[in-house]
């Protein structure tokens, strides 16, 4: 529930209302954006925790936090490349403070996780790639990633996207401009960048390209791999097996909406619960999808727009949820 409950807190929250029920099980997940990290944490209870000076997307001196052992590490770039200290055009963002915390982990011999998406930066990647000792040129007056020399090679670096969008095109990644604050004239001289670019680099139309502005498009330039979410947690949790061995799936994102069948975990999640038969609530903020086989369970605005107002209105509508299961 972005900027307001936290999925390892909407969790807590469920299994205190199905607390008599042993057969219920809580367990957080992320797409990629917010909350990447709490997620593989829960998964991976025994990785370490350290915070990296790095930079946020408008250049401002922030502490990000990764976790790491000795096989891999992970990153959410949410916490540098999804960090405004203040007032600074989208055309003007920079992944640099990604590449910084690649940079601190990448060792030639671990694989190194970066969960792509709930960024507001829109520049191909082409910060994170000149911190990665990448020769790339941008547009005149932009931080966007005209063109580049593959002087290196990162194959150990895997992006886990939160959609399947392209970089150029119709769903491409201009697609999200909107929702990373960009106005109108942005977005339409963001859209003829992208094509640019992609044609430039041959990556027009290719899949997860367009994930975090482009992020993914650094990813795979870089010599690194991007995966699909559902692919990744389904190394990391078995979910698709959790699904099959369940009568009930309860789904929670903050706004269920096309776009989490573009690729969001939530969506991949419904549809194979749906394919399977199960029965399937979505509890949401908000509604503006339609998929047969769902059961919708709305969380009410707080009138009070605070932590307990939240934690109340999500509580009620997970005891809404309880009472429709069982009467």
């Amino acid at each position: 529930m972005k900027k307001t409950l936290s999925a390892v807190e909407t969790c807590r929250i469920a299994k205190k209302v199905f607390s008599s029920d042993k057969l219920f099980e809580s367990m957080p997940v992320s797409d990629g954006g917010d909350g990447f990290l709490d997620a593989v944490k829960h998964a991976l209870p025994d990785l370490k925790e350290i915070r990296i000076n790095s930079y946020s997307c408008d250049m401002k001196k922030i502490k990000a936090r990764v976790l790491y052992s000795k096989e891999r590490a992970f990153i959410e770039s949410a916490l540098c490349a999804g960090v405004l200290k203040g007032k600074v055009s989208i055309l003007r963002r920079s992944t640099l403070g990604l590449g910084v915390l690649i940079n601190e982990l990448y060792d030639n011999k671990s694989r190194v996780y970066v969960g792509i998406g709930g960024t507001l930066t829109a520049d191909i990647g082409c910060g994170m790639l000149k911190e990665l000792g990448f020769d790339a040129e941008e547009y005149d007056g932009t931080s966007v990633l005209k063109s580049i020399r593959k002087n290196k090679n990162y194959s150990l670096l895997y992006g886990i996207s939160d959609v399947k969008s392209p970089l150029n095109g119709k769903n491409g990644a201009s697609l999200y401009l909107k929702q990373k604050g960009a106005n109108t004239a942005e977005k339409v001289l963001l859209e003829a960048l992208f094509d640019e670019t992609a044609d430039n680099l041959k990556i027009s139309g290719k899949k997860f390209s367009g994930s975090g502005g482009g992020i993914g498009a650094g990813i795979m330039i870089s010599g690194g791999k991007v995966l699909d979410n559902f692919t990744f947690f389904e190394e990391l949790t078995g979910i698709k097996r959790k699904i099959k061995e369940s009568d009930i799936i309860i789904v929670n994102e903050g706004n269920f909406d096309r776009q989490s069948f573009e690729g969001k975990l939530t969506g991949r999640i419904v549809e194979t619960a749906v394919k399977m038969k199960k029965r399937v609530f979505v509890i949401s903020g908000g509604f503006d999808a339609e998929i047969k086989g769902i059961e919708k369970i709305k969380v009410n605005m707080p009138k009070k727009r605070n932590k307990t107002g939240y934690i109340r209105e999500f509580m009620n509508a997970v005891q809404k949820t309880k009472e429709f299961i069982y009467g």
